[in-house]
C-alpha cells in the first residue's frame, strides 16, 4: 500500500509519524452496516436452525429402531445444514470483506489518500484463502456426517421388521 501523505499523518507525543486510517464518522457508518448485515445473517440462520431441528429430539417410538430412525433423520438434516452453513459462511465473509474494503477506501479518500485496486490484493487474497479453508473444513464435516448417515441407515434397515408376506 502506498504511504499516507498530506492530511493522513499527524505527530504523536514523541514526535514520531503515525498514520491514521479511519475517522470516527466512517468507523460509525461501517460499524452500523456491519452490525446490521451480521444481525440479518444471524437471524436468517437462527430461523433455519429452528425449522430444521423441529421434531428432531423425540423418537416416534421408544424402541431401538425408533432411536435409529431418529438419528438417521438428524444426520440428514445435518447434511442440509452443513451445506447451507457453508454457503452462508462464504456469503457473510464476502459481505464483511466488501464492507471493510469500502469503509477503508472511503476513509482514506476523505483524507486525500487514493489507493489503487491492486494495493488491496493481499486483503482479498487472505480473505479468499481463509474462505477456502473454511469450505474445506465444512466439506470434511459433511463427508463425516454422510459416512455416519450411511452406517446408521444400514443399522436402521437391519432393525426394521421384515415386511409381512402377502397371503396367497
Amino acid at each position: 500500500m502506498r504511504m499516507l501523505r498530506g492530511r493522513g499523518r499527524h505527530d504523536d507525543c514523541d514526535g514520531h509519524w503515525q498514520a491514521s486510517l479511519f475517522i470516527p464518522a466512517s468507523i460509525a457508518a461501517t460499524g452500523v452496516i456491519l452490525a446490521a448485515g451480521t444481525c440479518l445473517f444471524i437471524a436468517t440462520l437462527w430461523a433455519v436452525s429452528i425449522r430444521s431441528t423441529r421434531g428432531a429430539w423425540q423418537p416416534a417410538e421408544l424402541t431401538t429402531a425408533g432411536y435409529a430412525s431418529l438419528q438417521v433423520e438428524r444426520l440428514r438434516r445435518e447434511l442440509e445444514r452443513t451445506f447451507l452453513g457453508t454457503v452462508v459462511t462464504v456469503l457473510l465473509s464476502a459481505f464483511v470483506l466488501f464492507v471493510m474494503y469500502e469503509g477503508l477506501v472511503h476513509s482514506l479518500a476523505i483524507r486525500d489518500v487514493h489507493v489503487g485496486r491492486w494495493d488491496f490484493a493481499p486483503f482479498w487474497i487472505v480473505g479468499g484463502v481463509v474462505n477456502i479453508f473454511v469450505v474445506l473444513a465444512q466439506m470434511g464435516r459433511r463427508r463425516k456426517a454422510a459416512a455416519e448417515l450411511a452406517q446408521m441407515a444400514d443399522i436402521q434397515r437391519r432393525l426394521e421388521p421384515p415386511p409381512d408376506e402377502p397371503a396367497s
